[in-house]
C-alpha cells in the first residue's frame, strides 16, 4: 500500500512538472500579468525625458518623432501605440509596452541589439511604469 502511494505521488508530480510552462517562458498566446495601475501620460512624458533616480531617461536612446535624423541606440517609438499590439501574437499593446520596459530583453526589435537599461523594473515603481506606458500610448 505504501509503495502504491509513493508511486502515485511520483506520477502526479511528473505529470504536473511536464505540463507546466518552464519558468521564464511565456506561451505566445498568454499575456503577462500587468499590474492594473492607471497611468498619467503627462507624468510619463516627464519620466521619459528626464528619467528617475538611477534609471536613465528613455529619451537618451529613443526618439518619439519621425524623421528627426538623430542616430539613436533604440527604435523610434513614434507610432508604438499602433505597432505594439501587433508585435507578439496574443499580446495587447499595453502588456507589450509594459513588458518591454520591465524586461527589455524579452522582445528585441529586429535590427537592434540588447542594449536597453535592464533595471527599469527595479528602479521604477509600478506607477512610474504605468505612467510611461500611458505616455507611449499617446505617440
Amino acid at each position: 500500500m505504501h509503495q502504491r502511494f509513493i508511486t502515485l505521488v511520483f506520477i502526479v508530480l511528473c505529470v504536473a512538472a511536464c505540463s507546466s510552462t518552464p519558468k521564464g517562458v511565456m506561451p505566445t498566446n498568454a499575456e503577462p500579468a500587468v499590474e492594473q495601475v492607471a497611468g498619467d501620460a503627462v507624468r510619463g512624458e516627464e519620466l521619459f525625458k528626464n528619467g528617475r533616480s538611477d534609471a536613465p531617461a528613455c529619451s537618451t536612446c529613443h526618439q518619439t518623432q519621425s524623421g528627426t535624423g538623430v542616430v539613436v541606440l533604440g527604435p523610434n517609438l513614434n507610432g508604438i501605440a499602433d505597432r505594439a499590439g501587433e508585435r507578439i501574437e496574443g499580446l495587447e499593446a499595453v502588456a507589450y509596452i509594459h513588458q518591454s520596459i520591465v524586461h527589455p530583453s524579452e522582445f528585441l526589435v529586429q535590427g537592434y541589439r540588447n542594449l536597453m537599461y535592464s533595471r527599469y523594473g527595479e528602479q521604477l515603481s509600478p506607477q512610474d511604469v504605468a505612467d510611461l506606458v500611458a505616455y507611449l500610448l499617446t505617440l
